[in-house]
């Protein structure tokens, strides 16, 4: 059970980790609690909708989950591969073309949030990122953050973090992204976004990650 006075507050800003793919477009919503990180929800999409690409699609949906929040405020980082030009990419009317994250920021904008992207842009090592997590989701360390998830909003990665398995030589093993039997919302994509988003705030968080990339594939 968790205290929920005192795991989300709607008068505190936001932190968004997204994950792009063609088929499953994802992110975690976080608030950071000093010494516990709390996971509030975990969003994701499966297709677009009309005339909108994946990723304009899974920011329009957590603008509508998030409604409510008072304090419209939004860090959004995440998978590197989102700040790439690419097939997935749109083109605006002076030809410029938009990133993914480009266009999560411009539909959270349209919707009345203060957004700010920080995409990861480093690629440290396989072996780092997991000794990493180990340390923090161990808990055996008292410097190191908690992290916390709900247990209902957040479901989805509780699961997916159960379903990534670790090779001998740390990489993450992804076949459940490929198997049919498997719905993507519990295969690796949600547990790609906690990994994203705790290399990201061990490294500084907004403004300090223009010397760090990151690459799960």
């Amino acid at each position: 059970n968790i205290d929920e006075d005192n795991f989300y507050d709607e008068y505190k800003g936001l932190e968004a980790s997204v994950d792009f793919n063609a088929h499953f477009t994802s992110c975690t919503i976080w608030q950071d609690w000093g010494e516990e990180w709390h996971c509030i929800m975990n969003v994701f999409v499966k297709e677009p909708d009309t005339d909108m690409t994946m990723s304009e699609t899974l920011a329009r949906e957590v603008a509508r989950r998030l409604v409510d929040h008072e304090r419209k405020v939004i860090v959004i980082t995440g998978d590197r591969n989102g700040s790439n030009i690419s097939a997935g990419s749109k083109k605006l009317a002076d030809g410029d073309l938009e990133t993914f994250f480009d266009q999560f920021g411009t539909v959270m904008d349209e919707e009345g949030w203060d957004t700010t992207l920080d995409p990861l842009n480093y690629n440290p090592q396989k072996d780092d990122v997991h000794l990493t997590m180990q340390g923090v989701l161990s808990e055996r360390e008292p410097e190191q953050p908690r992290l916390r998830f709900h247990p209902i909003h957040a479901k989805s990665t509780l699961v997916s973090m159960q379903f990534t398995p670790i090779t001998t030589d740390y990489r993450k093993v992804k076949t459940s992204e490929s198997k049919t039997t498997v719905q993507q919302e519990n295969a690796t994509h949600l547990g790609d976004t906690v990994d994203y988003y705790v290399i990201w705030k061990k490294n500084g968080g907004v403004g300090q990650s223009g010397s760090f990339d990151i690459d799960f594939l």
